[in-house]
């Protein structure tokens, strides 16, 4: 969200709406965020922002599952259990009620398959978070650039 941010210096709107989403992100997504240092934690909120900002584009039924996984994509590295943290990070929001759809964007958000073939990881762990839409790529399109 670095180009809003940069803007948002210059007009006093932007600069609330900026603080106003992240300061609904923290609220909405904060106890999970809590087990994540401060620049993972800070990173995790400016994915949700970027991705907030944007949501617009996709449909409106997708709007929060896609702004509530890209706000919580990095939540495996703070509920490690295979340390592979897209897997971690998936299981655990299953574990904690969140939709197929949000545990489908955490782990394969950052190319994961290609990681866990490098890593030599059965992608065989991927199809517990099968869905019928992949909304994969506009997860990849926002998170890698924060």
């Amino acid at each position: 969200m670095l180009w809003l941010e940069g803007t948002a210096a210059r007009d006093p709107a932007i600069t609330a709406s900026v603080a106003g989403m992240s300061a609904l992100l923290d609220e909405l997504y904060g106890d999970e965020l809590d087990v994540l240092g401060s620049d993972r934690r800070s990173h995790s909120l400016a994915v949700g922002r970027k991705v907030a900002a944007f949501a617009h584009l996709v449909v409106a039924s997708a709007r929060s599952d896609l702004v509530a996984a890209a706000t919580l994509h990095d939540i495996g590295y703070g509920h490690s259990a295979t340390g592979f943290h897209p897997v971690d990070g998936a299981r655990y929001l299953a574990k904690s009620g969140f939709s197929t759809v949000v545990c489908n964007l955490v782990v394969h958000h950052s190319a994961s398959r290609v990681e866990a073939q490098e890593r030599g990881i059965d992608q065989v762990v991927f199809h517990e978070f099968e869905v019928e839409q992949d909304l994969g790529p506009h997860m990849r399109s926002c998170g890698g650039r924060t």
